[in-house]
């Protein structure tokens, strides 16, 4: 009896040990699908356009989800393309941010999926010398492309129409149904860009950046 229960609970702490680290890969885990630029006509157009002068870069986040104790969002692989003025970022979230936004905003949100009621917008902001943000203009998703994996939902984003110097902050909003994004303060919001931040060159080929005919 006391060798089985020695078993038993040998195998209990590797289990617990095994689920933990499971838990840690999850979180850093995206799709491969979901972390590739998705291609569109604009990107495509402006990169060839713009012959040797087409740059693309990325940079490390300040931090990388909205609030670190709720870890309501999460985004990583951030895309800026000057000539194209576009941003493209990949959001990631979890089922309990939806039930969290149906009870706490007593919404009844859509399924998640390809139609979910969440909105994403790009936001920018500048200093007004004296550290504080002004407002900027506000984007829409151009397009984007969803995954899921275990208890996860995610986003790759598309953002066309984004100031071409990026020397604005610019902000992931996350809003909910009909909620009015001039008036009313987002569910998440995450700084994906800082101008004064060192930035690191990323190289595009033409297979990434051309639509699928």
């Amino acid at each position: 009896m006391g060798k089985t229960l020695k078993i038993i609970l040998v195998f209990g702490i590797f289990l617990v040990i095994g689920l933990f680290i499971g838990r840690i890969a999850l979180t850093y885990y995206y799709p491969a699908e979901v972390k590739r630029v998705l291609p569109n006509e604009t990107l495509a157009a402006a990169w060839e356009a713009a012959g040797e002068d087409a740059r693309a870069f990325t940079q490390e986040p300040v931090a990388p989800y909205d609030d670190r104790k709720k870890g309501h969002f999460f985004f990583t692989e951030l895309l800026c393309v000057p000539c194209a003025k576009q941003v493209q970022v990949t959001v990631r979230y979890n089922r309990s941010t939806l039930e969290d936004i149906r009870l706490t905003k007593s919404l009844s949100l859509a399924p998640e999926g390809e139609s979910a009621e969440l909105r994403f917008y790009l936001r920018e902001g500048k200093t007004d010398g004296e550290g504080n943000i002004q407002a900027g203009k506000i984007l829409s998703v151009s397009e984007f492309r969803y995954d899921s994996a275990f208890m996860y939902h995610y986003r790759r984003l598309v953002f066309d129409g984004v100031t071409p110097d990026f020397d604005s902050y610019l902000y992931l909003d996350v809003y909910y149904g009909e909620a009015d994004v001039e008036t009313e303060e987002p569910y998440g919001s995450m700084l994906i860009y800082v101008p004064e931040k060192e930035t690191k060159n990323v190289s595009l080929t033409a297979a990434e950046i051309t639509p699928a005919a």
